[in-house]
């Protein structure tokens, strides 16, 4: 399935990275060797989601989530993160970040 991303998404948007990959030895989370790091968006509302966009990223830093964002999210609208460091951009572009 493919998209066009000619529609970012729009209301309130919840954004976050994970790894994707089966349980192996080693380091788990950040950093895990052998595992593929995906950022996501989804609309939601309070008791559903909506639309969504998923996307491999090269790594979680500020560039790469903010590029990801910036590409599938309307400005403007309430962006919900975590804590992570790497989210700070969204304070300064009137999003919450909690």
């Amino acid at each position: 399935m493919a998209s066009s991303q000619a529609f970012p998404l729009t209301g309130a948007v919840e954004v976050d990275e994970t790894y994707i990959g089966g349980r192996r030895p080693g380091k788990r989370g950040r950093g895990a060797k052998g595992k593929s790091l995906v950022a996501a968006a989804v609309e939601t509302t309070r008791h559903t989601m909506g639309r969504a966009y998923l996307r491999t990223i090269e790594d979680a830093s500020l560039n790469s989530l903010q590029s990801f964002v910036k590409t599938h999210v309307t400005p403007g609208v309430t962006v919900t993160s975590d804590a992570f460091k790497s989210y700070t951009f969204l304070a300064n572009v009137a999003q919450r970040h909690l």
